[in-house]
């Protein structure tokens, strides 16, 4: 049940940040259908795939209609709302990190639950939660021409993985229900701090000739 549960709130925030990255992109109403339906369930299919498992929006058609109907709903909401103001715009990208980080503790722990259900080693456990949380955003980047966002900027894929090794870890001394929060909260602590303090990975400053 609670699976469950996280599976929907993971897809409905996914298909928000996916219309949104639509809007944000000045892309159609079918920009934002089909962004809302990939991020939704793109890393639950790349999971299912690599599990070798019934992908999970065949099998319930709930998944389909839930995140087009939430990319539908997004972009009508959005098409009302003027964004011509700089400040708007800031807000509708915080709207769509917000939205994004909900998804990402909410598929971690869910796909890191599935590889456990299926008696996964604890390193295809931890690929699994990654995976499922990143997959559907690195399609969104793609399909908007940017740099996948697991590459650069804010904490992003390094929080959901200290997440999901937190689940690892933890399902070997506790009921799974005890852990599920605990380790979705550490996931967005991690993401909301790191787009707030303004936390990053390494990397070489760009180089520019003289």
């Amino acid at each position: 049940m609670l699976l469950a549960f996280l599976e929907i709130i993971g897809t409905i925030a996914f298909a928000i940040s996916g219309a949104l990255a639509a809007i944000r992109h000045r892309m159609d109403l079918s920009g934002a259908i089909v962004l809302g339906f990939i991020v939704g369930n793109g890393g639950g299919t790349l999971r299912d795939l690599l599990l070798n498992r019934p992908i999970f929006w065949m099998q319930n058609h709930w998944y389909i209609y839930g995140s087009v109907g939430v990319g539908l709903l997004t972009f009508i909401v959005a098409y009302f709302i003027p964004f011509p103001m700089k400040n708007n715009l800031r807000k509708l990208n915080w709207a769509l990190m917000y939205c994004d980080a909900i998804g990402l503790g909410a598929f971690a722990v869910v796909g890191a639950q599935i590889a456990v259900s299926m008696h996964q080693s604890m390193l295809i456990i931890i690929m699994m939660g990654v995976l499922t949380a990143t997959g559907g955003g690195v399609i969104r980047d793609i399909l908007s021409n940017e740099v996948p966002l697991i590459f650069h900027g804010q904490l992003y894929a390094t929080a959901a993985l200290v997440g999901v090794v937190v689940f690892a870890i933890a399902i070997h001394y506790w009921p799974l229900h005890i852990i599920m929060l605990p380790s979705m909260i550490v996931i967005w602590v991690l993401r909301i701090l790191a787009l707030h303090l303004n936390w990053h990975l390494p990397f070489v400053p760009t180089l520019t000739p003289k």
